[in-house]
């Protein structure tokens, strides 16, 4: 249960960045059931003059974490410790600059 809160609390802040980005760009921010894999795919896209925010490994590694956190949030009765390891391993990336 830690180590899921854990990815979730650092996913969190993660997300809140990015529409923070958006919004500062002033483009509209994504809504609805995958709001968050939609938010990952928008900033990993250049759009008009914007270039892109994420290349295609933090891409990876973002929509890696987003699903351990979907995992955390809604399915922690479905928890398999299989599913930790690529998501731990998708999180350190960013943080070392891998």
């Amino acid at each position: 249960m830690a180590l899921m809160h854990a990815m979730q609390s650092g996913h969190t802040p993660f997300a809140k960045t990015m529409m923070r980005i958006l919004a500062t760009l002033q483009e509209e921010k994504p809504s609805g059931e995958s709001w968050l894999r939609d938010l990952v795919n928008r900033v990993s896209n250049a759009l008009g003059d914007r270039p892109t925010i994420l290349d295609s490994d933090l891409e990876r590694a973002a929509n890696e974490t987003g699903s351990f956190r979907n995992l955390a949030t809604r399915g922690y009765d479905t928890f398999s410790p299989e599913k930790c390891e690529p998501a731990i391993s998708a999180a350190i990336r960013p943080a070392v600059g891998s």
